[in-house]
């Protein structure tokens, strides 16, 4: 299954076999640039229950859950309530959210 973890740099520290843990400071959300308007979505209770289904039917996949979450400032699915809104984040720039950097002016 794919999940944030996936976009984020390996740490320093190892886990007991050995596997580097990644790194959940290496990921800036401030810095995202979206290249396409997000909509917003009505959350329901089935879709909370089922929210693996939810990414299906919205985004094709049914991981990546916990990106979206994340990058709508939510920790887990377990927060989200009936009727809360989510920022739909095209899915295209879900998967290039690491690539797609605002630009600053340095002047």
């Amino acid at each position: 299954m794919k999940s944030r973890y996936d976009f984020m740099k390996e740490s320093k520290v190892q886990d007991t076999d050995g596997e580097l843990y990644p790194d959940i400071l290496s990921m800036n959300y401030s810095e995202i640039k979206f290249q396409n308007l997000p909509e917003i979505e009505t959350i329901t209770s089935i879709d909370i229950n089922k929210f693996w289904y939810f990414m299906y039917k919205k985004y094709g996949i049914e991981y990546y859950d916990d990106l979206l979450l994340n990058l709508n400032g939510i920790p887990y699915v377990g927060m989200l309530e009936p009727n809360d809104k989510l920022v739909m984040i095209p899915l295209n720039d879900l998967l290039n959210n690491i690539s797609n950097k605002k630009e600053y002016m340095t002047e």
